[in-house]
């Protein structure tokens, strides 16, 4: 359900499920004093819980919540928009899969054809037990329009490490991909 009025809405008891998922949630917005808008939203996606809260004002919009989310967005139409995204240990419902996501990147976007993602650390973790071996990826590079470069990545279970770096590139004229 949703109700309102000109300090703020409330959207109530929303209820999603997309194939075998179950989205759960609220959304709280409204204006303080200056003008800004301040909003919280409690979700749940398969029962796992996400909380945030935020700020938008300024042409800035900040964002924090569960799992140490920090979203940080300037949205400066002379520089284009940039930002931070933090986030530690976030569970992922993929399929059958819990994946757990961590973090530290910070990004810009000028257009659709000049855009950077900077990843300072990443860490991909498998939780749900499917490979048996609690596979983790750690990685760190950066991501652009004509591909992505990660200039640390490693593999690691419970028995080995493979450490290394990885390209994907754009090939010209081919409109596909290809790892190097």
């Amino acid at each position: 359900s949703a109700k309102g009025d000109e300090r703020g809405m409330d959207i109530t008891d929303i209820s999603v499920s997309p194939g075998s998922s179950s989205i759960l949630g609220n959304i709280h917005a409204g204006y303080d004093s200056s003008g800004d808008i301040i909003f919280t939203s409690d979700f749940s996606v398969n029962s796992i819980p996400y909380n945030f809260s935020g700020m938008y004002g300024n042409e800035t919009l900040s964002v924090y919540g569960d799992y140490n989310l920090a979203v940080s967005v300037d949205l400066d139409s002379s520089d284009g928009i940039t930002g931070a995204f933090r986030v530690n240990s976030l569970p992922v419902p993929v399929a059958s899969l819990m994946l757990s996501v961590s973090l530290d990147s910070s990004f810009t976007v000028r257009n659709s054809d000049d855009w950077k993602v900077i990843v300072k650390n990443g860490l991909l973790e498998e939780l749900s037990g499917f490979t048996l071996l609690s596979t983790k990826a750690a990685f760190a590079g950066t991501i652009e329009p004509g591909g992505a470069f990660l200039h640390e990545l490693t593999f690691a279970d419970s028995f080995s490490t493979v450490s290394g770096f990885a390209r994907l590139s754009e090939m010209p004229g081919e409109g596909g991909a290809w790892y190097s």
